[in-house]
């Protein structure tokens, strides 16, 4: 849809009515046994054939077709707390416009920048006592900390600045992810005792992407509680039943309820919704299950009652967190290593792209935007539903929009509740009009775009979400890249079981080989396809430091391996049992900490920490240790 041609769609959508007690019955018996997501929807399938009326209302078309949404009511005067899932219509602030620059290094937000400002002056004691409990033997905390207070404290400049980076990969990711991030958590015993408790406190920022952006905006929501409490309390039904069990369906009536009131006020609708209704309940830790509502994590800007002060956030403890996207420019567009990387973070909703680098406060995301000016001129309130941005960050249905040669069940499902093929999140283009290039199709691929078709991040065919760490103005020393893709791919081997082998990296590299892309910095990455050179040193099965001595981030690569049990379950594979997650946990916890008898890894903690410490010491013109330079020759690439 151009810019210029404002074009409205209105999509067919299935108002339903359950036979409460008939579908319980069918439900009752076809979910007893079911451990796969496919089983699931072929259940959901079945019950929908035998237990369900629906009624199919609707009209499609485009432009001036019948059936467009009503123009949204007038505007409120002042940012609401939302307690409802529709967007509302309100007055824009006089001096609100899209933010952009074309100045190297392309700032980030003033909001951004003052959570990590904010975070970097209460860091020094982390620091302290992540470095003091390391088992380094030659490096000199005290002197180290010391030589932080004497001035500003900016990470990149003064102080290390350390990212971690997740992968999708279903519940095997999500529960691999946060094995891993308890393991450097300093509120877990076993981790302070490894030596390897507390980076997660230092660490500055933390990006995930289809699950992981799950469970970033699941543990936000939850004040970032640990992760097995996580596990046991907001995913408990998620990996009990998995996301389509009974009392999720039984529900969907309200849920299309809720999807009418946002259609009715002026909104377009997806598939997305039904997938925002489904977070939503996961998210349950910090709002009623009865509340289909959630402003993003803790925003700043409204007050009211939906978590939106989580003291954790205001505190500046944890990483500032990052929710990755990406976009199709029409629908059954193909996406590639080249589709616009958009980010959804507590503050901002942003793009980070060659042709343009923009950002606009998240709470007016789905507002419209003067093409010329980049001033607001139509401000909407609650596309930063939480439960929608889970949604827009991974939509794993949106794989079903392009060519297909087989019908897949996932196909079946949708076919009852949408007609046409919108699979993905439909929100107003805040940059629409920006970034031109100098002839038709040039420059930023959605400026001339009005309404985004927000999809998967992982769809983009990077797994990891590495760029938004790549960027200049965040000044990043180290990423630590915690990887549970199969092969590093995404959806086309869904159902495939399976370890990473180190192509979720090299996929960045070959982005960034792009002619547009070639000034981002990214350390060399073994090629993964048609070699051995990263499986044959084993870089899939050990830590790994990617871009020792570069002009780079340095990588800190963590690829889920099998130590205590296998954790090579599908993507597609939904349900896990207590003693699944608790191997899960286990084994991530080794991966992590190196401390398991089989490993060699006894150095491990102090050579991590020599790793977050290095281009810091570089700066300040220090030496490595003699303790630090055998880590660099053991778990630095050679290539």
């Amino acid at each position: 849809m151009k810019c210029v041609e404002k074009v409205s769609v209105s999509l067919f959508w299935a108002m339903y009515e359950i036979n409460i007690y008939r579908l319980h019955l069918i439900f009752w018996k076809s979910f007893q046994n079911l451990r796969t997501a496919e089983g699931i929807m072929k259940s959901f399938i079945f019950a929908w054939k035998f237990g369900c009326v629906f009624t199919i209302v609707g009209t499609t078309g485009l432009a001036s077709c019948n059936g467009s949404p009503p123009s949204p009511p007038g505007p409120d005067h002042t940012l609401p707390s939302l307690k409802g899932y529709a967007p509302v219509r309100i007055s824009c602030p006089a001096n609100l416009s899209v933010i952009t620059s074309e100045t190297y290094p392309w700032p980030t937000s003033p909001a951004e920048q003052n959570y990590i400002s904010n975070k970097a002056k209460k860091s020094l004691d982390g620091w302290a006592e992540y470095l003091s409990r390391a088992k380094l033997t030659d490096f000199n905390v005290t002197a180290f900390i010391q030589g932080r207070s004497q001035g500003e404290l900016v990470p990149g400049k003064t102080l290390p600045n350390v990212a971690f980076a997740l992968s999708g990969g279903g519940n095997r990711a999500l529960l691999y992810a946060a094995s891993v991030l308890n393991a450097f958590d300093a509120r877990n015993p076993r981790a302070l005792e490894a030596g390897t408790g507390g980076l997660l406190q230092v660490a500055n920022f933390i990006a995930g992407l289809s699950s992981s952006s799950w469970l970033l905006a699941s543990w936000g929501n939850a004040d970032f509680i640990q992760f097995p409490q996580l596990a046991e309390t907001a995913w408990e039904s998620a990996f009990d039943h998995g996301y389509l069990n009974w009392r999720r369906l039984k529900s969907f009536p309200r849920h299309y309820s809720d999807l009418k009131k946002k259609r009715n006020a002026g909104f377009h609708t997806s598939i997305v919704e039904y997938i925002a209704s489904i977070a939503l309940a996961l998210i349950r830790t910090c709002i009623s299950y009865d509340i289909p509502t959630s402003r993003m994590l803790m925003m700043k800007a409204s007050g009211g009652d939906y978590c939106l002060k989580i003291s954790s956030y205001i505190n500046h403890t944890f990483p500032f967190p990052i929710l990755v996207s990406t976009s199709r420019k029409g629908e059954g567009e193909e996406l590639d290593l080249s589709s616009p990387i958009y980010e959804f973070t507590t503050e901002d909703f942003n793009v980070w792209n060659p042709a343009l680098n923009a950002s606009i406060p998240i709470e007016y995301l789905g507002s419209q935007v003067a093409t010329w000016t980049g001033k607001f001129v139509q401000c909407n309130a609650g596309f930063d539903n939480l439960g929608f941005l889970m949604g827009a960050s991974s939509n794993i249905f949106s794989y079903q929009d392009g060519k297909q040669t087989k019908r897949s069940f996932l196909n079946d499902l949708l076919s009852l509740f949408i007609e046409g093929k919108v699979y993905e999140a439909l929100v107003p283009n805040p940059f629409c009009g920006r970034g031109l290039g100098l002839t038709p199709g040039s420059g930023f691929a959605d400026a001339e775009i009005e309404e985004l078709l927000l999809a998967d991040g992982a769809m983009a065919q990077e797994s990891l979400p590495l760029f938004p760490l790549l960027q200049p103005a965040r000044g990043i020393d180290v990423i630590v890249a915690v990887d549970s893709t199969v092969d590093g791919r995404s959806f086309d081997n869904a159902h495939a079981q399976g370890y990473p082998n180190g192509s979720a990296l090299y996929r960045t590299s070959l982005k960034l080989e792009q002619f547009e892309y070639r000034n981002y910095k990214y350390p060399k990455i073994p090629e993964t396809y048609r070699s051995t050179s990263f499986i044959r040193p084993g870089y899939n099965k050990r830590p790994t430091f990617f871009g020792c001595g570069e002009d780079a981030p340095m990588v800190v690569y963590l690829p889920n391996y099998y130590v205590t049990q296998a954790t090579n379950h599908s993507t597609m594979h939904a349900i896990y049992s207590k003693d699944d997650i608790s191997g899960y946990f286990e084994n991530g916890h080794y991966v992590a900490t190196q401390t398991h008898p089989s490993q060699n890894g006894t150095d491990w903690s102090a050579c991590l920490a020599c790793a977050l410490v290095d281009k810091q010491n570089s700066r300040d013109g220090v030496p490595r240790t003699a303790q630090c330079q055998a880590c660099f020759v053991k778990y630095c690439a050679s290539h």
